[in-house]
């Protein structure tokens, strides 16, 4: 099993090679943590990126589940996951699981060690923090023992709900 380790604490400042992202289909700067996400990194230079990485592939979206990788810019991080996920009014919240182990698995593909997730959809995508934190759990649990991962929030009693 991977390392897991749960902090309470302003998810920007944790130290770790990589920031996950709970990201739109559009991979555009939203609102909460993702928009707060942009606005540190430089949201010009980042947007930029994103942008180029839909178009690489040829596609105005990305499906829910998919992780993509972009520079961290000004975050004190060595990369940003940015992991697409789904609306629970709108989309497969099944999704979420892949939302977890994508990143990880992308995250060990590059060869990093570490990477610190917030609760995956839980803000304007209305998942249940519950589910969101039982997907964390056992997309850990598929890993292996190659990654420390971070699970981070400023509320404690989320921080609970990745512990199980």
């Amino acid at each position: 099993m991977a390392h897991a380790k749960y902090i309470v604490a302003d998810l920007l400042s944790v130290d770790a090679d990589v920031l996950v992202n709970s990201a739109n289909r559009s991979l555009l700067a939203g609102s909460g943590v993702c928009g707060q996400i942009f606005t540190v990194a430089g949201k010009q230079q980042l947007e930029a990126e994103c942008l180029r990485i839909l178009q690489d592939r040829g596609v105005r979206f990305l499906g829910d589940g998919t992780s993509v990788m972009t520079g961290a810019y000004n975050l004190p991080f060595q990369a940003i996951i940015h992991s697409i996920t789904p609306k629970n009014h709108v989309g497969d919240i099944t999704k979420v699981y892949d939302c977890y182990h994508s990143a990880m698995q992308l995250a060990i593909a590059n060869g990093y060690q570490s990477i610190v997730f917030p609760l995956l959809g839980t803000g304007v995508n209305n998942i249940p923090a519950e589910y969101s934190g039982e997907q964390a759990i056992r997309a850990v649990d598929a890993v292996g023992d190659i990654l420390t991962v971070y699970f981070c929030s400023r509320d404690a009693s989320l921080v609970e709900l990745f512990r199980g």
